[in-house]
């Protein structure tokens, strides 16, 4: 029976037909081929915006890595002054000591009252 009806549509209907059945074979391909592109590029975007959001967070912590090294960098200095500061204080401190103990050291022996010699060692042990 199928034979029959084949043979009762003219060669054209069978042309469209197939045209037809082509074109809807080509939509249905581009349809399905576009839903996986569009698919791709939405996860895509999504693993971009997570490697965006990881570079940020990198970046946010080296920045503060960079501010507290600029910190540490201003402590070192202000420490740093701080030292030789000190140390010239000691300097003068000690130029002045040392005057003073050249000075006990030459005072005569017959300068000394009689709590003298306490107060020389003393003074002289002093650094």
């Amino acid at each position: 029976m199928f034979l029959k009806l084949l043979r009762l549509l003219p060669g054209r209907v069978w042309l469209i037909g197939a045209l037809v059945a082509a074109v809807a074979g080509g939509w249905l391909w581009h349809q399905t081929e576009t839903a996986r592109l569009e698919l791709a590029v939405t996860e895509a975007q999504f693993e971009a915006d997570s490697l965006h959001r990881g570079r940020d967070a990198w970046r946010a912590r080296a920045n503060r890595y960079r501010d507290d090294l600029v910190t540490a960098i201003a402590e070192q200095a202000h420490a740093e002054r701080a030292v030789r500061e000190l140390q010239d204080s000691l300097a003068e401190i000690d130029e002045r000591y040392r005057v003073l103990r050249q000075r006990i050291a030459r005072a005569p022996a017959e300068d000394d009252g009689p709590v003298a010699p306490v107060l020389r060692d003393t003074l002289e042990a002093l650094p």
